[in-house]
């Protein structure tokens, strides 16, 4: 496939639809920031008995807390475990939810894994053992449990927190050891300066999440602080990943990739201490996913007096101790008073009528009225990127009377604006933003109640090649031809329309192929070619359009992917999944 010759009157329609997310934008007012309040304080832990087996039974006599070197008082103690859920086979895992929901309903509590390689530092011929790694703790994940994959440190996996298991073992599948055979000083120290960058960013994006994350980092080696070139570290870029995991409720493993240089007392060593971690885990044998599983089946809360002298964002030294007897217990080096651990009793859902900028600066839950909110990233003026984000009731009979959209970066700074008013869903909100990692807040009001819903979006394009591609856009026809967007689809439309952008100037021949399936990394139900599209306004922009019949699939979700490949250069894929009802 050519580009040029797909210019059609297609294009009509994707002119149209650009203009509808332009005008959206204009609709917001300055942003504003938000914030988060203090209060009594959270603590979680992890507690074993000799032979490493979880402590079912403790009470706040049996352990003491020390935060900032005071002692404070545990007032409750709180057990949590994970449910075991449905096999990681069934349905459920196999495709990532077409939307983030805040929905109340009563669930089982799963874990979360966010594994991080840096295939940078590890040699050609260390995939294998990995792979085989990875896969031990994917097999043993549930249905209830997310899960996501990342390279180190230029992220090109695209499995974000929550990615079905497929779609995490296709990423896997495809890694390469790149690391050469020659490794000047000044490279390891640009590419651990990068890494653990990457690190503090996600983990810090996870503040405000109801339970851990298990973080395992696979690496090869990793640099001491030191400076060469334009390169530096620092041991402040080794302590601040572990402010990071202490705002992100994180714990973090460290598991050596490569056994040439197993035993080394590198940056892994120090990562390794300054994180709390215990020791470096191998890859080698049963691999990590004994110990993060273990880690992760259960852990305690403790809910403890707060101090005046703590500060939101303020570092300060954690000790939790086990008074009782054989009993073992692990904690985060550093605690830092954030929306995750903050006013422990304000975690609980809110109900009634409370207005969205206040619903935005909370940490609290509000699931009265259940809403349902994605995003899609496409390029914007200069360095920026549009973040469309789309938001709609639960219930589509409510008439939303306010919305606020806000967004949060890696460092939980931000604003928000109000959404535009409009008498259809979903109703779009478009965001100029720079590249990055955000939490996006929707919060909104209808009928007398509240609602807030958070988004993870990666503000970023999807590399191939030379050539970049936007997140992809779902949505139907409207009476005029323009493309209105969706979150799900009623029998009524019987056909879906896939929308991206393509940005760069194309020198070669263009292969691009579309497919239906029920699964993110299962077979196609059905391929496609795109039905129309072209060049735009800017020269190095152009816009494609798929058409598809929906109209004889049952009621389910779905999933478009889309790859594209210029001929010689590598493939760039984007998906998104769709839910279609039955009525």
């Amino acid at each position: 496939m050519n580009i040029a010759p797909f210019r059609s009157e297609r294009v009509a329609l994707a002119l149209t639809m650009v203009l509808v997310l332009g005008g959206a934008a204009a609709h917001g007012q300055r942003p504003q920031g938000g914030g988060a309040s203090g209060g009594t304080l959270s603590v979680d832990f992890t507690a074993v008995t000799a032979d490493g087996k979880p402590v079912a039974e403790l009470a706040p006599a049996d352990v003491t807390v020390k935060i900032g070197g005071k002692v404070r008082t545990v007032t409750a103690l709180t057990l949590k475990s994970s449910a075991a859920g449905a096999p990681a086979g069934a349905a459920s895992a196999g495709i990532t939810a077409p939307f983030f929901t805040n929905d109340a309903k009563p669930k089982a509590e799963g874990r979360a894994f966010m594994i991080v390689a840096d295939m940078d530092s590890l040699p050609a011929g260390s995939e294998p053992a990995t792979k085989a790694a990875i896969e031990n703790l994917l097999k043993s994940l549930t249905a209830t449990d997310r899960v996501g994959f990342a390279i180190a440190p230029k992220d090109t996996a695209q499995a974000g927190l929550g990615s079905s298991i497929e779609k995490v073992r296709a990423a896997v599948g495809a890694l390469r050891g790149q690391r050469p055979a020659t490794v000047t000083e000044a490279d390891g120290l640009c590419r651990t300066h990068d890494t653990l960058g990457m690190l503090k960013s996600f983990m810090e994006q996870l503040a405000g999440n109801e339970s851990p994350t298990s973080v395992i980092l696979i690496a090869g080696t990793m640099s001491l602080p030191g400076t060469k070139d334009q390169c530096g570290v620092t041991q402040e870029d080794y302590k601040a990943v572990s402010r990071a995991a202490a705002i992100g409720r994180a714990n973090v493993y460290v598991v050596q990739g490569d056994s040439a240089t197993m035993g080394r007392n590198d940056g892994l060593e120090m990562l390794t201490g300054v994180t709390g971690a215990g020791q470096v885990l191998r890859v080698v044998n049963d691999g990590f996913a004994p110990k993060v599983l273990a880690d992760a089946s259960s852990y305690w809360i403790a809910t403890v007096s707060g101090d005046p002298g703590d500060r939101p964002g303020q570092a300060q030294q954690l000790d939790v101790k086990a008074v009782r007897a054989g009993v073992t217990v692990d904690a985060r080096p550093d605690f830092v008073v954030s929306g995750a651990n903050a006013n422990a009793a304000a975690a609980a859902p809110k109900t009634g009528s409370v207005a969205p900028k206040d619903m935005i600066a909370s940490p609290a839950a509000y699931t009265e009225l259940p809403l349902q909110a994605t995003a899609v990233v496409l390029r914007g003026q200069g360095e920026k990127m549009n973040v469309l984000v789309m938001a709609a009731p639960a219930d589509t009979t409510a008439k939303i009377t306010a919305m606020r959209v806000g967004y949060f970066d890696s460092t939980n700074k931000g604003g928000s604006l109000d959404a535009p008013q409009v008498l259809t869903y979903p109703i779009a909100t478009v965001i100029p933003l720079d590249p990055g990692q955000y939490r996006i807040r929707v919060a909104a009001q209808a009928g007398g109640k509240s609602g807030a819903v958070d988004v993870d979006v990666n503000a970023s394009l999807t590399t191939a090649g030379t050539l970049k591609m936007s997140g992809l856009l779902l949505g139907a026809l409207d009476e005029k031809g323009g493309l209105k967007p969706r979150l799900i689809f009623t029998p009524a439309e019987e056909k879906l329309q896939a929308f991206f952008e393509l940005y760069g100037t194309p020198t070669a021949e263009v292969s691009l192929k579309v497919e239906l399936a029920k699964t993110d990394a299962g077979p196609a139900l059905k391929t496609f070619q795109p039905t129309g599209g072209g060049p735009t306004e800017e020269p190095d922009k152009f816009s494609v359009v798929t058409e598809i019949p929906i109209k004889d699939l049952e009621p389910g979700d779905y999933v478009i992917r889309i790859a594209m490949q210029m001929k010689g250069q590598p493939e760039g894929k984007i998906m998104r999944s769709f839910r279609k009802v039955a009525k």
